[in-house]
């Protein structure tokens, strides 16, 4: 029902200003806001309203009805989509009205008001939401509609080229101004009082100029200051001191204490102390902001995986960098490869396993002409795809950065950070107490309120605590420059405690495609070289690349039906022809200790091809360096004809184990984990997907392939597997930055203290050391990494990209 106004609407706290909408006893400004309220109401969702009390946004009744029509056109759906299989769907929205943690906590129980939407994951700061629904009960627009309903409407934006962009940045720069053209005012405006000492004998200069410096401070407290005055509120309601609550005290104190003085006509206040303080302090934190905005774009969009894709153009195939790949080029895709592009299939039978996109495990059968979506894994034989999309990088660092694939979910981190700045608060506060009722003991009440508000200033822990986070970000961006691309900051602390490592053999010790290669047994046809070849040309395992590359390709490829079965080897139809090529165990022969692929063409043996692995370069020197601070083991699925080489290779009772299937690499380092072992698993990923997993930090090596393996921790160069000793030590370093870092903010908290107390210190030069001692941190963790990756370029460890 509805009556005459009177307060304000329980959901959006706006006043209600023509009529009231009564429901359940509370008071709504419109029927869109009691709808919104029925809603949660209905699905036991009301805590909403108790994490943040101006949590409710106003709804517009009147865009629901045909607003969204053009979301059931099948072009803009695609359009809008991560991925679907026709079953599953993916979509990532822009929602600008996020604000809140009960934006948070409302969004991410979306499930509860459908049950057809599957799995919600909200990026607080770019105010994105993630969500995984079942597309074929709920539509696009109904999801978009449900959004809409609760106060969430999405921006979307059908072209790709437009970046959404947020007003965030341009109101902070706006305070920024304000505060800035206010306070230079004020100062401007306090000069004469300063070198008059305060004797200004015209009466009229004398009054105006204290209530324009008034006039002028009220915008900095009432709009620029609020950036400080409402978190801290809002956490001190939950029970939770955080690092802006000393700064909203020293502004308040500031504030208040020259209005008293000036009323009384004490003196003209210290407005010109109250604007520097919140000016200094908007700049230290646009810094800190900026430096983490520009290490977050760093790490997803400058970096990339060193992934390439095969791209086929006039009967030619070129291997070229994925960043190269335009729509409509024609591209290769072998067995066990991720997909890294939106594409249509146009030749090969495709089994697509999109475990690594939905989690879903059985793979799905697309057929000629089918769109098959990025992050999805082709498992049998090579085929061809029409680029319908160009790479898109932020959705592959989002796929390896899945929480599917975090080994450790947990937030210690967050949590200690947060104990850390809770109880310097608490510490702050206390301090400034202290010092305050001693000088007003002392009867100084002059030292008192400098005392007071100083310390609340200039003791600040947001150095201490972002310190660790500016050294991770610059070690990272150096790292990547090599091709050492880590899934976060946290493997760089991983790292620390490793005293394992445990390499595979074949593709990681030994070069993929660089195997001495004989044949011996029956003469091959040359027509039977050439299907032996394009069947093992849909296999990326470096055994059958090395025969690909020993018998040569054909410019005229004859088209295969391949199967590969992983660890065993390859079967096939080509010509009307069957072929097995393969261990010993698949091709059913009796087993012997040499590392070989067997040939049996229809039922028939024919003969097999030797190998001689290659090393890589380096590698002797390279375990040589490690074994000092590390245990090594290698484990292969090969046989153990390599037992000798390696063993000479390896420290001195080294544990080399052969023949091991995936499952068996998956519990040897299981094994190794049960005896408080800390193991780091080098591999190429492709027979390694279980070790990688249960490890504690995994690296894959990647060459000319785009072989992507999402349980990875580390993406590196194949190339540069022999500078690993080197990329580690350098990394050790990080935690030698990050010490120095933090004595360095200790120091200075202490000294900043030490003339605080005392009542030496004014606020404006309390707030102006501020954003110098960020300044400082931001040039302190550059120069100390840049002296240290100098180190790395002296010693000409490769070339830097």
């Amino acid at each position: 029902m509805s009556t005459a106004v009177g307060s304000v609407c329980h959901h959006c706290h706006n006043l209600i200003k023509d009529i009231k909408v009564l429901y359940s006893d509370y008071e709504f400004c419109c029927h869109g806001c009691e709808s919104v309220y029925r809603l949660l109401n209905d699905h036991n969702l009301c805590q909403y309203y108790d994490l943040d009390e101006n949590a409710g946004i106003k709804i517009d009744v009147n865009s629901q009805s045909t607003k969204y029509n053009y979301l059931e056109k099948e072009e803009v759906v695609a359009k809008i989509l991560r991925f679907t299989d026709g079953k599953i769907a993916h979509v990532v929205f822009h929602i600008p009205q996020i604000h809140c943690n009960s934006c948070l906590w409302l969004l991410e129980k979306l499930y509860k008001l459908n049950e057809s939407i599957l799995f919600t994951e909200v990026h607080f700061e770019k105010k994105e939401v993630f969500i995984k629904f079942d597309i074929q009960k709920l539509s696009l627009k109904n999801l978009v509609k449900l959004l809409a309903s609760i106060g969430y409407e999405p921006y979307i934006q059908l072209d790709e080229k437009s970046d959404i962009k947020t007003k965030s940045s341009r109101t902070e720069m706006l305070k920024l101004g304000i505060s800035g053209f206010c306070f230079a005012n004020i100062m401007m405006l306090s000069l004469p009082e300063y070198f008059s000492q305060g004797l200004i004998y015209e009466a009229s200069i004398k009054t105006a100029l204290p209530l324009i410096a008034l006039g002028l401070s009220l915008p900095v407290f009432f709009y620029t200051a609020l950036d400080f005055f409402i978190p801290s509120y809002k956490n001190l309601k939950k029970g939770i001191l955080i690092i802006d609550l000393p700064v909203s005290i020293a502004v308040i104190i500031t504030f208040t204490r020259s209005l008293y003085e000036m009323y009384y006509g004490i003196s003209n206040g210290y407005l010109d102390s109250m604007t520097g303080i919140v000016f200094f302090m908007l700049i230290g934190r646009w810094l800190q902001n900026r430096t983490h905005t520009t290490l977050q774009f760093d790490r997803n969009f400058k970096s990339y995986f060193p992934i390439a894709v095969e791209r086929i153009t006039d009967q030619t195939q070129e291997v070229v960098a994925i960043e190269e790949i335009r729509e409509k080029d024609l591209i290769k895709i072998y067995s066990n490869e991720i997909i890294p592009v939106d594409a249509i299939l146009s030749k090969g039978s495709a089994m697509i396993d999109y475990s690594f996109v939905n989690g879903e495990s059985m793979p799905v059968k697309v057929n000629y002409g089918e769109h098959i979506y990025a992050g999805g894994k082709q498992l049998n034989g090579a085929i061809e795809l029409i680029v319908m999309k160009r790479h898109n990088q932020s959705h592959l660092t989002s796929l390896w950065n899945h929480q599917a694939f975090q080994k450790d979910k947990s937030e210690t981190k967050a949590n200690t950070i947060d104990n850390i700045g809770m109880k310097f608060t608490l510490l702050v506060i206390a301090l400034s107490l202290i010092a305050g009722g001693y000088w007003y003991s002392q009867g100084r009440t002059d030292l008192m309120w400098n005392a007071v508000t100083t310390v609340l200033i200039v003791a600040c822990p947001c150095a201490l605590l972002l310190a660790h986070n500016f050294t991770n970000g610059h070690f990272m961006r150096i790292l990547s420059h090599y091709q050492f691309y880590l899934r976060d900051a946290s493997v760089i602390q991983k790292l620390f405690s490793i005293n394992q490592i445990v390499f595979d053999k074949t593709g990681t010790l030994t070069k993929a495609e660089a195997n001495h290669v004989s044949y011996e047994g029956q003469s091959l046809t040359i027509e039977e070289k050439q299907e032996i070849s394009d069947i093992l040309a849909h296999s990326n395992h470096p055994l059958a690349k090395s025969i690909v590359q020993y018998l040569g390709k054909s410019d005229k490829t004859s088209f295969a039906s391949v199967k590969e079965n992983t660890g065993l080897g390859v079967e096939g139809w080509i010509n009307d022809k069957y072929f097995r090529l393969g261990s010993d165990q698949f091709c059913q022969l009796p087993e012997s200790e040499d590392t070989k692929v067997n040939v049996v063409i229809d039922s028939q043996y024919k003969g097999k091809f030797h190998f001689r692995n290659v090393y890589r370069n380096g590698i002797s020197n390279l375990i040589d360096h490690l074994k000092t601070k590390h245990e090594i083991s290698v484990i292969s699925g090969d046989n153990a004809s390599e037992q000798e080489n390696l063993t000479k290779r390896l420290p001195l009772g080294s544990e080399i184990r052969f023949n091991q299937t995936p499952q068996d690499k998956l519990q040897f380092v299981e094994d190794l984990k049960n005896q408080g072992k800390k193991v780091l698993m080098i591999g190429d990923g492709l027979n390694d997907a279980g070790a990688f997993q249960v490890s504690d930090i995994a690296i894959a090596l990647t060459e000319k392939n785009n072989y992507f393996n999402p349980a990875s921790d580390i993406i590196m160069s194949a190339d540069n597997l022999s500078h690993l000793d080197k990329i580690l030590c350098f990394i050790q370093k990080n935690k030698t930055v990050t010490y120095v870092i933090f004595i360095y903010s200790i120091l200075y908290n202490i000294v900043g203290l030490f003339f605080a107390l005392r009542g030496e210190l004014s606020p404006v030069i309390a707030a102006i050391l501020m954003p110098i001692s960020s300044i400082s941190i931001v040039l302190s963790v550059q120069l100390m990494t840049e002296y240290y990756h100098s180190k790395l370029l002296k010693n000409k460890l490769w070339k830097y990209s």
